[in-house]
């Protein structure tokens, strides 16, 4: 039940702020500055993924061993 009314209070808070969202501690969207990016690594996202993936394998081979484990 708690997860329902998360959902709702975002809704209500993502409408309020559609409404009255002039903030004067929040500058505009266009003012915002572009997340800096590190031309010597354009891929740095690729690996990361590439990261992750191996971690997910790893992972998964162990669930499985300690599963045949469980059987025996």
């Amino acid at each position: 039940m708690t997860q329902v009314k998360l959902v709702l209070a975002c809704c209500i808070l993502h409408n309020w702020i559609l409404r009255h969202g002039h903030d004067e501690h929040i500058p505009p969207e266009e003012d915002w500055p572009a997340n800096p990016s590190d031309e010597a690594t354009p891929n740095d996202v690729v690996m990361d993924n590439g990261a992750w993936d191996a971690k997910r394998d790893i992972w998964a081979e162990q669930m499985w061993q300690n599963r045949a484990g469980a059987r025996n």
